[in-house]
């Protein structure tokens, strides 16, 4: 980005980062996890640029901001955005990984986005993330088109991420989900017995309700995006 910390440190589009303050990098991951644990403090970057190797200094810039969850979130960003070429014969080999560890790697980040899935719902039943955060097709085709600019790399982990989303969405004991319907068959298990009809019925509409208002909300969301006037018309999440 212009005039950002990258910028102003001497790094150019198309440097590819080896070390940061004397680690390997060996992931974007890896690199912003140092630099955003590092607002206003002196990082030394080495990296590959052409045939040659240089060594450079940057200075991340302190972000404050209210993240999805309502919290507020202190971290430090230089200025850089990835970008994979697939086409570049040195990249792809790089991305050879064991299967074990590609294994492990897959499990971690499956782990972190089911936590923060699940804090999602939660700081929303609670009022600490607002109704309007949510997002319907609209939302997600907008974002899936945003993510393929990235590259492959970039288009299939938004995929996966949106699939554990309803994935987790599925297994909430709402009725008519399928989590429902565990929660349903542990009733029955405990009970030793059917639920009743006329219950099993009201359940069926509570959910059918629930999930219906989920979904106008989300879509309600996406056309407030493309119209915001429609917010000012109608005012329903203000």
């Amino acid at each position: 980005m212009p005039d950002s910390p990258a910028a102003l440190a001497g790094m150019v589009a198309g440097d590819r980062i080896v070390s940061a303050n004397g680690k390997a990098v060996a992931s974007w991951d890896e690199f912003t996890a140092i630099v955003r644990d590092a607002p206003g403090e002196a990082v030394a970057v080495t990296v590959r640029r052409g045939g040659e190797t240089v060594d450079l200094t940057v200075t991340p810039e302190l972000i404050e901001e209210t993240d999805v969850m309502g919290e507020r979130i202190k971290y430090g960003r230089i200025g850089l955005y990835p970008w994979i070429s697939y086409s570049a014969p040195e990249i792809r080999d790089e991305k050879h990984m064991n299967p074990l560890v590609a294994i492990q790697r897959g499990l971690e980040l499956t782990g972190r986005w089911v936590v923060l899935t699940l804090q999602g719902f939660y700081y929303m039943v609670s009022g600490d993330v607002s109704v309007k955060s949510l997002g319907g097709p609209i939302m997600i085709a907008d974002l899936a088109g945003k993510s393929a600019e990235g590259g492959a790399y970039s288009f299939m982990m938004f995929v996966a991420i949106i699939s554990l989303n309803l994935a987790i969405l599925n297994l909430l004991p709402i009725p008519v989900l399928d989590g429902g319907h565990l929660l349903l068959f542990a009733i029955e298990g405990v009970i030793r017995r059917p639920v009743p009809e006329l219950g099993l019925k009201i359940a069926t509409n509570v959910g059918l309700f629930l999930v219906g208002c989920l979904m106008v909300a989300a879509v309600y969301n996406d056309i407030a995006r493309v119209f915001p006037g429609i917010t000012t018309l109608f005012g329903i999440l203000d």
